[in-house]
Order: C-alpha cells, then sequence, then structure tokens
C-alpha cells in the first residue's frame, strides 16, 4: 500500500507540475502575441502613412472592415485607396492594452493623434481606436478597425 500511496502521489505532484508549466507556457505566448498585435498596429499605420499597399495587405483580412464616419470599407478595397491619405503625423498612444477574445484573437485599444487628410477629408486630430486581431495560418491580422473622434 505504501509503494502505491508513493506513486500515486508522485504521478499526482508530476501532473500539478506539468499544469503549471503549461499555464507558464501559454501566458508567455500570450505575452509575445499581444507584443507581435503591438508591432503589427504600428506597421499598420505605417503603411497606410507611407501608401504601402504590399505592407498593408500583408496585415489585413481583405474582406475584413475599416470603419469610418460614412460606413465600412472592406480592407481590401481601402488598400487601393492608400495613396488619398496624406498624414504629415501620427502617433499612436497607450497602445499596450490587448483585450483578449480567445486564443485566436484579441482586440488592441489606444489613442491615434494625427496630422492629415484622406483626400479633401480633414482626419480628427485626437481618436479613440480600436483594431481586432485574428490568428490566421500561424499570423496575426487585422479583421476589425474603427476610431471615433474625441471631441474637446
Amino acid at each position: 500500500m505504501g509503494k502505491r500511496l508513493a506513486v500515486a502521489t508522485f504521478l499526482l505532484v508530476l501532473a500539478m507540475a506539468v499544469g503549471e508549466a503549461r499555464q507558464i507556457t501559454d501566458a508567455h505566448a500570450k505575452q509575445l502575441a499581444e507584443k507581435t498585435i503591438v508591432a503589427n498596429e504600428q506597421a499598420l499605420y505605417d503603411a497606410v502613412a507611407k501608401a504601402d499597399k504590399a505592407s498593408f495587405e500583408s496585415l489585413v483580412v481583405p474582406d475584413g472592415a475599416w470603419t469610418t464616419s460614412t460606413g465600412f470599407v472592406p480592407m481590401g478595397m481601402l488598400g487601393d485607396t492608400l495613396g488619398a491619405f496624406h498624414l504629415t503625423k501620427w502617433r499612436l498612444e497607450n497602445l499596450g492594452r490587448v483585450v483578449w477574445l480567445d486564443d485566436n484573437s484579441a482586440m488592441v485599444l489606444y489613442a491615434s493623434m494625427i496630422d492629415g487628410r484622406f483626400g479633401d477629408y480633414t482626419l480628427p486630430p485626437t481618436s479613440l481606436a480600436s483594431t481586432v486581431w485574428i490568428r490566421r495560418d500561424g499570423k496575426w491580422r487585422a479583421i476589425h478597425h474603427q476610431e471615433t473622434e474625441l471631441k474637446r
């Protein structure tokens, strides 16, 4: 009986250790994913500012949506109009807030400060923004982006 109890105790401790190691690994994987998502968000704005269609398209889901004050624009269609953006200055504030929706989707929240235009439309200088990122084929891609102007 003593041997069985010792083996059972050992197996229980081993199972707990494996579970703890898995939690640590999962937490580390989420931290790495959050860093990737935040870097991708900055790269998304950089692609818009530079009218870099190839970079933009590598970061988005083509049938995703970019929400504007006049409606929803499919991400794939927006890629064709990047030349209409003229950003003289932009920065993203408090970009580190990531909310997990599930293991393969997360939303990043921040404020955007922009000095620029889209065609003849002056872009709001300060907005609250969010982007939903999903993991597809091992890569994080934006599927929905929106900005809400902050009125002063």
